[in-house]
């Protein structure tokens, strides 16, 4: 067996292993690539309904992955000049829309919170999703479409600022809905239009799209979106989570796509300047062993306490509610993406790209000890 087949074959198992595990877990695959080859396993069933298996190259929900891509616009137009990462979010926002939120010592949160603090969630701003009553209205009306203005509204009147502009870490949707509209204004366009015309028509990612604002893209498999699951509850599409999330995810692709864009996003390839994506990277800390830069994430494995993880090293991505996660590997080059399809599981995100790490891994030790 060569070591592609070896590779394969235990990223299968993993995956396989991972799906089984645990009763909610319907569906699940990994997609792990460098420039050259590329690995991908899929299990379970991406709609147990209908008996359909799990591919490879099905679509599901990315959830907040997207918030790379929504960096990425804001960094573009950095470049260009039209939307200043040290500006103060209120020359971009209406004052309708930033009436009344202050933030931690009582101050204009328009005049005092730049557009660099919202892209590392260094503002103070509340999560609506960790704010207690906004998964009730959520639950209670699942076909309602949220406007952004309307999460903003509702950390606004439900949660206080956590710090001072620039003094903490507190990941924020509504802050990243805020860099939206924002983008929006210095654009002149709408945000899936310019997310089409900047990043998915340029890569080649023909079946990625916004399914609150555009109409529904087939998979490679010419079906729809893979489900994903709250424990036993189907909600895939859900209008008002796709649509609450909005700047913050709410989009759907491919792990093709997926992988076509991280591997272009750490090349450089979608900034003028290298030093964009130096900004991009500028990692500060977020919590025990992940630091997080503008829209984008570091988890640094020789902190964290995942048992064998210390010496894999780090990478750099984004995770999703429902275990999904786009990470690239700068140590041995390559980009993992994987999901399980469901926001209830026993183990996190983290150590689920860990054994996948650990499962390369092995394989290159074995055909190593092969050679020798």
């Amino acid at each position: 067996m060569t070591n592609r087949d070896q590779r394969l074959d235990r990223l299968q198992k993993l995956v396989e292993e991972l799906v089984s595990s645990d009763p909610f877990i319907r569906s699940g695959l990994l997609h792990v690539s460098s420039d050259t080859h590329h690995w991908a396993v899929a299990a379970g069933h991406a709609d147990p309904d209908a008996e359909l298996e799990m591919e490879v190259q099905d679509q599901f929900v990315i959830d907040s992955i997207g918030k790379m891509m929504t960096a990425t616009l804001a960094l573009q137009l950095s470049e260009e000049g039209r939307l200043l990462l040290d500006a103060p979010i209120g020359e971009f926002i209406s004052p309708e829309v930033l009436g009344g939120l202050e933030v931690f010592d009582g101050g204009p949160f328009g005049e005092r919170v730049t557009v660099r603090q919202l892209l590392g969630h260094r503002s103070g701003l509340a999560d609506d999703w960790n704010t207690p009553g906004f998964l009730v209205q959520i639950l209670q009306d699942p076909q309602r479409r949220w406007r952004p203005e309307e999460t903003i509204d509702f950390v606004r009147t439900h949660a206080s600022p956590a710090f001072p502009p620039g003094q903490g870490f507190l990941y924020s949707d509504p802050g990243f809905n805020l860099i939206g509209l924002a983008i929006e204004a210095a654009s002149g366009e709408s945000l899936h239009e310019r997310m089409r015309t900047q990043i998915f028509e340029p890569l080649g990612m023909e079946h990625t799209y916004r399914p609150s604002h555009e109409s529904a893209i087939l998979s490679p498999l010419h079906r729809g979106v893979s489900n994903r699951y709250l424990e036993a509850q189907e909600g895939t599409l859900v209008p008002a989570v796709i649509t609450a999330d909005w700047a913050g995810g709410g989009l759907v692709s491919t792990a093709p796509d997926l992988a076509r864009f991280l591997r272009a996003l750490v090349n450089g390839e979608l900034f003028v300047f290298r030093a964009t994506l130096d900004q991009m990277i500028a990692w500060q800390s977020s919590s025990a062993f992940t630091d997080y830069g503008l829209g984008m994430a570091r988890v640094d494995f020789s902190r964290s306490e995942i048992p064998d993880a210390a010496a894999l090293g780090e990478v750099w991505g984004h995770a999703g509610s429902s275990h999904c996660f786009a990470y690239y590997w700068p140590r041995e080059d390559l980009v993992l993406i994987g999901t399980l399809n469901q926001i209830v599981t026993d183990t996190s995100v983290y150590e689920t790209a860990a054994r996948c790490m650990q499962t390369i891994l092995a394989t290159s030790s074995a055909s190593d000890s092969e050679a020798d």
